[in-house]
């Protein structure tokens, strides 16, 4: 609580994803072997392992995108790769778990020309950043522009939805003081290290850009208060303050 480290743990896998509920941390992971499996693991707040699990699905990759809880069950957001797939072939699922890891449903969600890269669930509704959006006439795939949203309850998809400035939306995460979604786009496709603020009450966009070194997309750390963003890499530091619309950029050396 006082910003000092408590505890550390080297785990045994690197996971994908991972989300905290009920002072607990649950991760994702997933493993090719016969079958490609999920791996679940669960931790108390001393990251003390409370239990693990795994799932075998039918195919010849899966990559889980997200985890999170909702209404007690864990759901997992996952591309998936059928057999005998060809480049650009990913079918993306919704699995349903109860408390155990054991399965309840599988949904099938209608985008089969891309998977989406990470998701922020916001109450009931899911947003979910589409990277890509199909191949061109030479088989590579094509930057989309949109995020994406899905009903837990009523098991809507809607496509293409909330559209923005740049292509390849990578990261989502939600602000929930000014009612904004925070887009991280692929760097490496747009060459430069853009952010878009969507705000979800009138649907405005802003973007901006976050100069540093390549350090790869996860070494960049974020988070918020009421009225800044704060992004940091080893060796520079970035505030974007939603009043001035306006980033400032410190050298951490």
């Amino acid at each position: 609580k006082d910003g000092k480290e408590e505890n550390t743990v080297q785990t045994k896998r690197n996971f994908y994803s991972a989300c905290v509920s009920d002072d607990k941390l649950y991760t994702i992971s997933s493993y090719v072997d016969e079958n490609p499996y999920l791996v679940l693991e669960v931790f108390d707040n001393n990251l003390s392992m409370i239990y693990s699990n795994s799932f075998e699905f039918d195919a010849s990759l899966i990559f889980p995108s997200g985890i999170f809880i909702y209404e007690n069950e864990i759901y997992v957001f996952c591309g998936v790769a059928p057999r005998n797939y060809k480049y650009g072939d990913i079918i993306n699922y919704l699995f349903r778990f109860d408390s155990e890891f054991n399965l309840l449903e599988t949904r099938e969600l209608e985008l089969h020309d891309g998977g989406y890269q990470s998701i922020c669930r916001i109450d009931n509704l899911l947003y979910m950043a589409k990277t890509m959006q199909g191949l061109d006439e030479n088989g590579y795939a094509i930057g989309s522009i949109y995020i994406d949203t899905y009903n837990l309850e009523t098991c809507e998809l809607v496509q293409d939805c909330i559209p923005l400035e740049y292509t390849h939306p990578l990261h989502v995460r939600y602000d929930e003081y000014n009612n904004n979604l925070i887009i991280m786009h692929d760097r490496h496709s747009l060459g430069m290290n853009v952010y878009s603020i969507y705000n979800l009450e009138d649907g405005t966009v802003k973007s901006f850009i976050f100069n540093y070194d390549d350090y790869g997309d996860c070494s960049v750390y974020f988070n918020y208060r009421k009225d800044e963003y704060y992004f940091q890499t080893p060796e520079k530091l970035g505030i974007y303050n939603l009043s001035e619309k306006r980033m400032r950029e410190y050298d951490l050396d």
